[in-house]
């Protein structure tokens, strides 16, 4: 019941880290989604030395609308032999620069935290999370509860790739007969909730007599995602090719023609039998409750209000908030200052200056592609390419760094020669005069065919809550107001 599960299924994490151990000690493990194998799991454990290190390696391949994507993560914990943390490392690739996480906990009790970020360091120390648990120590929890059914427990465990404490839920259920890869073995049913930027993420666990998983199921995105016990040479064959992106289209049961010059679009989401919607009410679109669970959105964008004066000196609290550097978003850094200054040059109106570094980032990724996973501000400044969530973060970023308060908003946009087809999309919101503006870098222009799902500063554990909604409704009304 350990921690790769969550990786897989956020599909953001990471790879590098090698454990020293025989090859006959290592498990492996098939990812499947979407009826297609997309990548494997590689899982070692060893002991030496009084010590426990856990590793997992995975590599996903996908496919984003024709494009391919690859994956690459490991995360290696250090444990006493009792379980107790001593130390931790996280790798993350997902095509431009390698996110970097380490720490160590001191004799003290104190963890030390140094991550790596587009060449950016950050370290950081603090108490260890009071009963925070690492690998080898939620594998000795999980023996102590046993498996009989109906038996329930909680706990907390560090992710390293998040460097954030998370809660967990634990379930067991009964024992039946499950096909692992044409196998039919006699397995106990667990059921794992991770509770993550405010949103709970449910597997079902197939673990054997011997507390070994495996088989995982996980609900993702309209999808199914499995991880599933298999030998090496199977593990490692070659992937299908699976457009996971394509999957996640919306498709309005009535077309949405020139909603993108409309001042007010109105849409009608339907969840999927046995799903509950989750849409945020903003500045640019207002929610209410239909029947059957169904939400009406009505986006109208606020136009940027003139006359903002810049560096924002306001008391709105998420305005505030939303000045501060993070992982993703580091405007702190020198490179992204230097670059604000350029995009804002003498303007300054908070309206105007957010419309330069809008145009200054659109101006500046010339590869404009989706074989990026996810990439900082900073890396995507200097690597200049990647897809919407690139271009949010940068914007995001220089207008912090220009006193601008600004954050990240991902949804859903009506696809780009498409009268009734809307994608997975995401842009910028600033705060200008007391109203949070969109801006959108990659597209022309923000407009009433925006649909936000979420908002945040890019971490990727807010990205968690998507994973539950995109895929789980329909569009079956639209009203488009001129």
């Amino acid at each position: 019941m350990t921690r790769s599960r969550l990786w897989i299924h956020a599909l953001v994490l990471s790879a590098a880290v090698a454990a020293a151990a025989a090859e006959e000690d290592a498990k492996y493990f098939a990812v499947r989604m979407g009826g297609g194998k997309v990548g494997h799991v590689k899982r070692v454990r060893t002991v030496a030395g009084g010590k426990v290190t856990s590793t997992e390696s995975m590599v996903i391949s996908l496919s984003r609308m024709g494009t391919p994507l690859t994956i690459r993560t490991t995360e290696t914990y250090v444990e006493t032999a009792a379980g107790k943390p001593v130390s931790f490392s996280s790798v993350q690739d997902m095509g431009v620069m390698a996110m970097k996480v380490t720490g160590t906990v001191g004799a003290d009790g104190r963890l030390t935290v140094t991550s790596v970020s587009g060449g950016q360091p950050a370290k950081k120390t603090m108490p260890w999370p009071e009963g925070a648990l690492l690998a080898e120590g939620m594998d000795r929890l999980q023996r102590a509860k046993g498996l009989k059914p109906g038996t329930r427990y909680s706990f907390k465990t560090y992710m390293a790739g998040l460097m954030k404490v998370v809660d967990v839920d634990v379930v067991i259920g009964e024992k039946k007969p499950v096909d692992v890869l044409g196998r039919v073995a006699d397995l106990t049913a667990v059921k794992v909730t991770f509770k993550i930027g405010g949103s709970g993420m449910t597997s079902t666990i197939y673990v054997n007599d011997a507390h070994e998983d495996l088989k995982a199921v996980t609900p993702m995105m309209g999808m199914t995602l499995e991880l599933l016990a298999c030998d090496k040479t199977f593990a490692l064959s070659p992937d299908d090719t699976v457009d996971f992106l394509r999957k996640m289209l919306v498709k309005s049961d009535k077309p949405l023609t020139g909603a993108g010059d409309a001042k007010a679009v109105t849409y009608h989401l339907m969840p999927r039998a046995g799903h509950k919607l989750t849409v945020p009410a903003l500045d640019n679109q207002s929610v209410r409750d239909g029947d059957g669970g169904v939400k009406i959105v009505e986006v109208r964008p606020v136009p940027a209000p003139s006359g903002a004066a810049m560096p924002y000196q306001g008391k709105d609290a998420a305005a505030r908030a939303a000045l501060k550097p993070t992982r993703f978003i580091q405007c702190d850094a020198k490179p992204i200052i230097a670059a604000a200054r350029k995009a804002v040059g003498d303007a300054k109106d908070a309206a105007a200056a957010a419309e330069r570094i809008r145009a200054f980032v659109r101006g500046h990724i010339r590869r404009k592609d989706l074989s990026i996973g996810y990439a900082t501000a900073l890396e995507t400044l200097t690597s200049r390419q990647g897809d919407c969530t690139e271009h949010a973060v940068l914007v995001a970023a220089l207008c912090r760094a220009a006193g601008i308060p600004a954050r990240m908003t991902c949804g859903l946009v009506l696809l780009p020669g498409s009268e009734d087809t809307l994608g997975p999309h995401a842009w910028a919101e600033a705060f200008i005069g007391g109203k949070w503006v969109g801006l959108d870098a990659a597209m022309e222009r923000y407009d009433a065919t925006h649909i936000a799902l979420m908002i945040g500063d890019g971490e990727p554990d807010e990205f968690f809550g998507l994973i539950k909604t995109l895929g789980y409704f329909k569009i079956t009304d639209v009203t488009i107001r001129k």
